[in-house]
């Protein structure tokens, strides 16, 4: 049997040079990492992570 505590219904929308993640938090977290991976024209990847709190907005590119 197994249990879902959390249904976090993200999405993410990219808008001009900003990509926007929303979900819903988990009543069991306040901190959360978000992680985006952008391709270079080479083809290799670059990470972006972003530690949030509920209720902070993070303006970190």
């Amino acid at each position: 049997l197994i249990l879902n505590l959390w249904a976090p219904n993200i999405t993410v929308c990219h808008k001009k040079s900003e990509v926007v993640v929303n979900f819903t938090a988990s009543p069991f977290c306040s901190k959360y990492v978000i992680r985006l991976h952008e391709p270079d024209p080479s083809g290799d990847l670059y990470d972006h992570i972003v530690v949030t709190k509920v209720g902070e907005e993070s303006n970190k590119h």
